[in-house]
Parts: C-alpha cells; structure tokens; sequence
C-alpha cells in the first residue's frame, strides 16, 4: 500500500501541480523572478486595478459550482514532448474539486483542505491522503482550492498579486510570499473571461504545468445527486 501511494502522489503532483519533489528551494532575490509573462510588469497598487480585481474575485466568488473539461500540459526540460492529460473537473464552493482523469491513466481524484482521496483505474474504492502524511501535497491542495475558488483574501495573503484587464478579459499574476510556498511553485498565471479559462503554474526549474478549461458550464448553481456522490464516495 506505501508504494502504491507513493507512486499515486507522483502522479497526483504531475497531474496538478509540477512541484519537482526532489527539489530543495533556497533562498532567491526578489528582483530574480524566473517568470517573464506580461501580467508581472503590473502590481496590483492601483486603485483601478485593485477595483477590478475585486470586482471580478466577487463575480467569481457568487459561482457556487464550477463544470469544465480540462486538459493539462506539463512541460519538462528534461524531456522532448509535454506530459499531457485530459479529463473532467467539478468544483463546489462546499465540496472541493473533483478531478476525473480520462488519459493517460485513469483516475478520479477529490481535493479538500483537510484530505485528497483517490482511485485509480479499475479500483472502487477511495484511498486517502492526509495533510499530515503528505504536508506539501496539502498545501498544494489549498492552493488549488484558493484559485479555483477565487478566494481574494486567501490570495492575497500568500501572494504577491499583479493584474491586468477587465471583467470581460483578465488576467491575474500569482508570485508567493514565503518560501514554504516557493517549494511549491515560482509563480503562477490565472487568465479568464466570466470564468476561469486558463491556469500556468512555473516552478524553479522553469518547468511549467498548464491547465486549460474548456466547455465550462455555472449552471446549475449546485450540485446533482450524481454530482455530490462523487465526493462523498
């Protein structure tokens, strides 16, 4: 069972996050930022900016329930061709986000604050990772959690934010506070229109995981009965 798990969180970290697990952050400058988007030449210190940001953050917020295909690109220096996989994703502001994987491997993932539940392949029953068993997939977890939920408060206390746009077509720039979160990523890009459409996360070694969202769909603003037994299996 440990090395099931531990081969699941490899795949859990390629899936999500890019987080190289080997790598061991060490102090970098501020003014050495490995990210070179756009997005980054504009803090959000402006009071017009400020006022967008939190006018789309509110409009986000109200988006009870989040359904969306989702294909994800992770791109490795090491390696000639991106990690590519596909699948479904389901968020709730009350349940977390419920990952269904079609390719390469299949798999159905829940992320909560407190716990990640899993089963992959043909298994019928979730297994669980807690915070304490696997602390930076935990924080990773929250992370998650905070973006796709939009939570403004939560974001900008771990970050660093810059911004640029409208309510019709943004994007939010994401560089962490603390070095516990550097372990986890460089930085981070959030582009979207009423929805959140794009998500780019960067780690130290320049490696980058995009996660793009397509066929998104608000309404219903709750969960189905089929819905909500997916997270509670």
């Amino acid at each position: 069972m440990n090395a099931f798990r531990g081969l699941f969180s490899l795949i859990f970290l390629w899936i999500l996050s890019g987080f190289n697990m080997i790598y061991l952050a060490s102090a970098v400058e501020e003014d050495k930022t490995l990210n070179t988007h756009f997005v980054f030449n504009h803090p959000l210190s402006k009071n017009q900016s400020k006022l967008d940001f939190q006018s789309i953050s509110d409009q986000l917020q109200k988006q009870d329930v989040f359904r969306s295909d989702f294909k994800q690109s992770k791109s490795i220096k090491a390696l000639m061709r991106p990690l590519v996989s596909q699948g479904k994703i389901v968020f709730s502001k009350d349940m977390g986000v419920f990952w269904k994987i079609n390719s390469p491997l299949k798999s159905e993932l829940v992320l909560k604050p407190e716990a990640i539940l899993y089963k992959v392949g043909g298994s019928t029953k979730f297994e669980t990772i807690t915070a304490k068993e696997r602390p930076m997939i935990s924080k990773f977890s929250k992370l998650f959690l905070s973006i796709i939920g939009s939570n403004a408060k939560a974001l900008e206390k771990h970050f660093k934010l810059f911004f640029s746009g409208n309510r019709e077509q943004w994007t939010l720039g994401l560089i962490p506070r603390k070095m516990v979160m550097k372990r986890i990523i460089e930085c981070a890009v959030i582009e979207g229109t009423i929805t959140i459409e794009k998500i780019t996360f960067t780690d130290k070694n320049t490696d980058t995981t995009e996660i793009s969202f397509t066929n998104v769909s608000i309404d219903p603003s709750y969960l189905s009965d089929e819905e909500r037994l997916q997270f509670e299996n």
